[in-house]
């Protein structure tokens, strides 16, 4: 199959299947019928020239599997048909094969052509910029070179894979089109616009997306590659009230960059051990002073969810403030990453809010306004699969009973966003105001940055009940398994095919 071509090789009863309902059409036993088909085609597809034979099924057979070789030639073939012989059952039937058979392809040959002179010959460096989404993108089924930015073109072609409901192949050309810089990135956004404007006649439904929304996410996606991530993996410890830093790491798009021996922090209280964190953050900053944009994220147990560890302090360029006001801060689940029974639906529900991430559709977002029975809600969950964010009206408890636990439900439910505010004096606030602030910048694909701005408003208000300074978010990206916890055999992220 050409590589850039809309369908894949058919299996000899595909073709036999179509085939059949071909015969079924009009007078299509008859050699003057097919030969006006072939001649319909010849005239829209240059060097058409199906194998002839006078047994009527070999001939169709023929005309099928040469239909398969020029793409769009099927949909021609059926828009033939529907003309000379007017609609019927068969003739529906036979859409609907050649639909799910030989789909048509995304772009024209002359579209693939100019976009193929219009992709930069060297391009490794970017497309490494930008390997995270390119993972979320093509997926493990993709078995080319990540790093030939031809081939995955080619295979996005006539892959039917959508993001946001507009086909994967224009999100990649804009996202790489974005790395690039002059006349590389206009040529990639020229070709774009023309064939965006190209099929303006027959638009299918993910061309109503507007083109700026598109742009924006490519040009939001830029700005956060390369980020650092800050990650600490925090475990109870002994039968007192503390807790121990198992490991604390800087790492960049998935590679370890600086590790802190563990000893450096020993097991305490959990107020003491959030001071003790503070100070390794106010190290990192000075080892790592030129890092464009850091990230912290905390993996810990359902027990240690509730504590404030956006709030620690830190030193920052000689300047004390709050984490959480500073850069983005998310709790991870340490027992999600470490049991396999739950990472399926977990990774599907991530995968949904990677390929939705415009415009906050409020249907995503599960409110949880008093306390339900764990298996309750977990069902609930399960059931509604568009639900990607669990939003608590209240702090759940640091130690719930298991079957009155809403926390542990949506976690085994696979929600990969869980947002509450802790102090429940500021609960209600947070139910009227959280939606409106998701609406307003840019939904839950923006969690993390949400947050951080609604811990700097907290910080600038005058009024004590604001709830950016008690805002929980869970942020658990299915696709990534922290770095240093890779060896571990105990942990088994559920979607670590590809480059990570």
């Amino acid at each position: 199959m050409p590589a850039w071509a809309g369908g894949g090789d058919l299996e000899t009863e595909q073709v036999a299947r179509i085939v059949d309902v071909l015969l079924r059409v009009g007078n299509a036993t008859e050699p003057g019928t097919r030969q006006l088909w072939v001649n319909e085609l010849e005239r829209a597809f240059p060097r058409f020239s199906p194998a002839r034979s006078t047994d009527a099924q070999t001939d169709l057979f023929n005309l099928v599997r040469a239909c398969e070789a020029r793409p769009g030639a099927a949909q021609r073939l059926v828009t033939i048909i529907k003309i000379l012989v007017g609609p019927s059952r068969v003739v529906s039937e036979l859409e609907l094969q050649v639909e799910i058979l030989l789909p048509a392809p995304l772009l024209t040959d002359e579209q693939a052509r100019r976009l193929r002179e219009a992709l930069p010959v060297e391009c490794a460096q970017h497309l490494a910029a930008v390997r995270s989404d390119l993972v979320h993108m093509v997926g493990p089924a993709f078995s080319g070179d990540w790093l030939d930015a031809v081939g995955i073109c080619g295979w996005l072609a006539h892959d039917k894979v959508a993001t946001a409901g507009v086909p994967t192949l224009f999100r990649f050309v804009d996202r790489l089109a974005h790395e690039l810089d002059g006349a590389a990135r206009r040529r990639l956004h020229e070709w774009f616009e023309e064939v965006w404007a190209e099929q303006a006649g027959s638009r299918p439904a993910w061309a109503a997306t507007p083109r700026a929304e598109l742009c924006s996410w490519s040009e939001r996606r830029r700005q956060q590659a390369g980020e650092y991530v800050l990650a600490a993996w925090i475990e109870p410890h002994g039968p007192l009230d503390e807790v121990r830093l198992s490991r604390v790491w800087l790492e960049r798009e998935g590679e370890l960059v600086l590790r802190f021996p563990e000893d450096e922090v020993a097991p305490a209280p959990a107020d003491e051990l959030v001071e003790q964190l503070g100070h390794l953050v106010s190290r990192v900053y000075r080892v790592m002073p030129r890092m464009r944009r850091l990230a912290v994220e905390f993996v810990v147990p359902r027990s240690l969810m509730g504590l404030p560890l956006d709030q620690m302090q830190v030193v920052i360029d000689e300047l004390p403030c709050i984490l959480g006001g500073k850069v983005p801060v998310v709790l991870r689940s340490s027992e999600r990453l470490e049991l396999r029974s739950i990472g399926q639906p977990w990774q599907q529900r991530w995968q949904r809010l990677w390929d939705n991430p415009v415009p906050f559709d409020p249907e995503t977002v599960h409110w949880v306004c008093q306390r339900k029975p764990t298996d309750q809600l977990y069902y609930h969950l399960a059931a509604n699969e568009r639900m990607i964010c669990v939003a608590m009206g209240y702090s759940p408890e640091t130690y719930a009973d298991p079957a009155q636990d809403e926390l542990l439900a949506a976690l085994h439910a696979g929600a990969p966003v869980i947002v509450w505010c802790r102090d429940n004096a500021a609960a209600s606030r947070f139910r009227r105001h959280f939606p409106c602030e998701l609406r307003k910048n840019g939904g839950l694909s923006q969690m993390p940055d949400l947050a951080l701005k609604l811990r700097l408003a907290a910080g600038e208000s005058s009024s004590s009940g604001h709830f950016g300074s008690s805002l929980a978010v869970v942020w658990d990206d299915a696709n990534r398994l922290p770095a240093l916890l890779r060896d571990l055999p105990r942990f088994n992220a559920p979607g670590t095919g590809g480059p990570q």
